[in-house]
């Protein structure tokens, strides 16, 4: 699902789904570059970028995505697969984290809403303070913070 130029359509769906309450969460895609996939780019869409599985906190992934809200361990991380466990890596392992998080603070009455649920992982996310990363003449602070289930509910 998605791509990496803008559809009409998609961003139909992204804003239908919006309006019902219900908040998407895509991978920011891999690899580095400019340009996050879409939908994550959209604007009410949360935008998961991976980190490693060495110090989470300075070893960023898709560093240069125009768009990451939130980062989550996405190196390694088995998963179950045909005839046992495998591991996988990239943002949708790491989006898949944030989408079953945000499942969990659905099932709890004080996240009536896409948007508490918005908020609320977004403002406990665990904020080293910026990575600043030279690609060439190219150089970005990442603001994504780390997504924290335990803060998020409380």
């Amino acid at each position: 699902l998605g791509g990496d130029s803008p559809s009409q359509a998609l961003q139909a769906a992204v804003d239908y789904a919006w309006a019902r309450n219900v908040l998407v969460v895509a991978a920011s895609g891999g690899g580095q570059g400019l340009r996050s996939l879409y939908p994550a780019t959209y604007d009410t869409v949360i935008s998961v970028g991976t980190t490693t599985n060495i110090a989470p906190e300075a070893r960023l992934r898709q560093i240069g995505r125009s768009k990451i809200d939130l980062v989550a361990p996405g190196q390694d991380v088995l998963a179950t697969w045909p005839g046992g466990y495998r591991a996988q890596s990239g943002s949708s392992v790491s989006a898949a984290q944030v989408s079953g998080i945000a499942a969990l603070l659905a099932s709890v009455s004080k996240f009536e809403s896409a948007v508490a649920i918005r908020e609320a992982l977004l403002a406990t996310a665990l904020r080293g303070g910026s990575y600043a990363v030279s690609d060439g003449a190219f150089e970005q602070t990442l603001k994504a913070g780390l997504v924290q289930a335990y803060a998020a509910l409380n």
